[in-house]
């Protein structure tokens, strides 16, 4: 008679704990992590993402009010997101990142991206991109960046003489989008023509994705739907039109740059076009950004830009720019990394 009873007890437990459960839900968490509780059941807090107006101002509220390291929910999903460099040492490991961060990216991206790709797949795609930007390939290139440069320079001597405004972030992204093109598709993009009219179906395209955080998803037939696709296929052209003309260059396996990798091991064009825009949004947007504080900094703190003039007149004494020069530039190495710190924490 015990045992049925012991039995009936705990059923009655089960089923009264159950209903506490049911009628009082707790904390969702999975992890001491702190963060967000989702604010809807079904969508996580991609509420409070659009609420924010963009994924980069709602980890900034985010982190600001639970550290460097919090976390938060898309859809059902756990998320954690680390906002410090040392912080981020401990888990450089692991590669795979979760695909639900960036499904609203998939128009632009494409679904073939290195976005999506985790596990042994991602890990060899990323290795096989990773050829076209070792240390020896970015110094090549430098030729290329300190052309840039000095073209930005005339043209702020020329504001400069006028006390005309100079709209830095603008220009910051300016060159970056020109040094990167120049690095990933060749001299196709030394033609401003070509670049302006690749950089206009760029940004449309970019921030309409940007947007759906806020205004949700595109609505099929809608204009802003129909201006987005003609922009994506724009985009395409200009990618089919680079690859034929790489296609009849010869060019020598030291010269190969990131287009002419992935030409030679994807036979999909729209797989290249994929990872060319996964590429160039991961890295054109932060480095203009960092790019854009870290003169700032120097605008705004003269001793840092007695120091670092000091430091690279020893070293530069005309002509181009080389690595040996850069190498022995200490304060230039210690003043890059600080702003990085002060980009990441603040």
């Amino acid at each position: 008679m015990i045992l049925p009873f012991v039995i009936f007890a705990c059923l009655i437990i089960i089923v009264l704990l159950g209903t506490l459960f049911w009628l009082y839900p707790g904390s969702q968490k999975i992890t001491t992590v702190p963060g967000l509780e989702p604010s809807s059941e079904s969508d996580g807090n991609i509420p409070d993402i659009q609420n924010a107006g963009s994924m980069t101002e709602f980890l900034d509220k985010l982190h600001k009010e639970f550290g460097p390291i919090a976390s938060f929910w898309i859809e059902k999903e756990f998320i954690v997101s680390i906002a410090s460099p040392e912080l981020f040492k401990e888990v450089s490991h692991i590669f795979d990142r979760p695909v639900s961060l960036y499904k609203s990216y998939e128009p632009l991206l494409g679904l073939q991206s290195i976005q999506y790709k985790n596990g042994p797949d991602g890990q060899q795609l990323r290795k096989l991109h990773d050829r076209s930007y070792t240390q020896a390939k970015v110094v090549s290139q430098m030729a290329v960046l300190q052309e840039v440069v000095e073209e930005l320079l005339k043209k702020w001597n020329k504001m400069a003489a006028t006390q005309e405004h100079v709209p830095l972030g603008l220009h910051m992204s300016a060159v970056v989008m020109k040094s990167l093109t120049r690095f990933a598709f060749g001299e196709y993009f030394k033609d401003e023509k070509a670049l302006i009219a690749f950089r206009k179906d760029y940004d449309f395209c970019f921030w309409a994705m940007e947007n759906t955080l806020v205004e949700g998803p595109m609505k099929p037939g809608s204009d802003r739907e129909k201006k987005f696709k003609e922009g994506i296929q724009r985009l395409k052209g200009i990618t089919h039109e680079i690859i034929q003309r790489r296609k009849q260059e010869e060019i020598s396996p030291d010269d190969r740059i990131f287009i002419d990798v992935l030409m030679e091991n994807y036979t999909d064009e729209d797989m290249i076009f994929d990872d060319i825009i996964t590429y160039l949004i991961g890295g054109s947007h932060t480095t203009s950004f960092f790019m854009t504080w870290a003169l700032y900094f120097l605008a705004t703190h003269e001793d840092m830009q007695d120091k670092l003039y000091a430091e690279v007149t020893k070293y530069y004494k005309g002509g181009p720019i080389t690595w040996d020069m850069i190498k022995n530039m200490a304060y230039v190495a210690s003043f890059s990394l600080s702003v990085f710190d002060l980009v990441n924490r603040y």
